[in-house]
């Protein structure tokens, strides 16, 4: 009976995976919800990058004093630092977490929370001025979406590849209603005028490239050049790029804790 279950859900995953818009984190082409049926291929994955060099002793002054360092405090199972929500592979949100959303103005597939529909909403204005057009692929899932869309790639993948691209249930941003999978999630995306331009201003509308290139050992991450995040203020998008990650200006890891189930 467990045996016809298991492959019962295998089956409804597979049946249902082209089905749903957006990216899903997944590297190269991925299925839309214009390509029913599309068939799914493995992605080419690149090697792990090597473990981050150690850092030389600090060449702070003597006598100088160092700021206060960013303390993730958790509640309710939701884990902010500093006001900022934090979901990585350290860090989860409960199966039942939803934030307020609007889809207007994005598409009815593609809420967001308030305050990030309108922060992208002026920066698809200003990048419309300079004749380039800027749309949502994906957004908010919930945790059941994101459980489906995990279980499809590990079983496509393997569970080693799979983590490289997609979060676990409970661990993707796209939860917190925070972020945006812009245009295409290919991996050419960032060398065409819209992905450029994203890169380079993006910041001055409160949002982040959430996973950089050549932070995959911070990040736990691939390289994706379409998926911001919003954090608010521009001066905090400005202070987060320019530490490199999320993880680094805070002072956090992204891992998943081997001790747990599925770890």
């Amino acid at each position: 009976m467990r045996i016809r279950k298991s492959a019962f859900f295998l089956l409804s995953v597979f049946l249902l995976f082209p089905l749903f818009p957006g990216c899903y984190s997944a590297p190269g082409p991925v299925p839309s919800s214009s390509v029913t049926g599309a068939r799914l291929t493995a992605p080419s994955l690149p090697p792990l990058s090597a473990p981050a060099a150690t850092l030389p002793p600090s060449s702070e002054a003597p006598g100088t004093v160092a700021p206060e360092p960013f303390v993730p405090r958790t509640e309710n199972g939701v884990t902010t630092v500093d006001g900022q929500i934090l979901v990585n592979k350290t860090y989860s949100l409960p199966r039942d977490y939803r934030p307020e959303l609007t889809s207007r103005d994005l598409g009815e597939a593609f809420p967001v929370t308030p305050e990030t529909r309108l922060a992208f909403l002026a920066m698809r204005e200003a990048a419309q001025k300079e004749g380039l057009w800027l749309f949502s692929v994906s957004s908010w899932r919930s945790y059941e979406l994101q459980e489906m869309l995990y279980a499809g790639y590990v079983a496509r993948d393997g569970k080693e590849a799979a983590d490289r691209y997609s979060a676990r249930p409970g661990h993707s941003e796209h939860q917190t209603g925070l972020a945006i999978d812009c245009n295409s999630c290919e991996a050419g995306f960032e060398n065409t005028p819209e992905g450029i331009w994203i890169g380079e201003h993006c910041v001055e509308f409160g949002f982040i490239l959430r996973y950089p290139k050549g932070k995959e050992e911070v990040t736990g991450y691939l390289y994706e050049p379409w998926h911001i995040r919003y954090v608010g203020s521009v001066e905090l998008a400005r202070a987060i790029t320019s530490a490199g990650t999320m993880e680094e200006y805070y002072g956090v890891t992204s891992s998943y804790d081997a001790s747990l189930p599925g770890g």
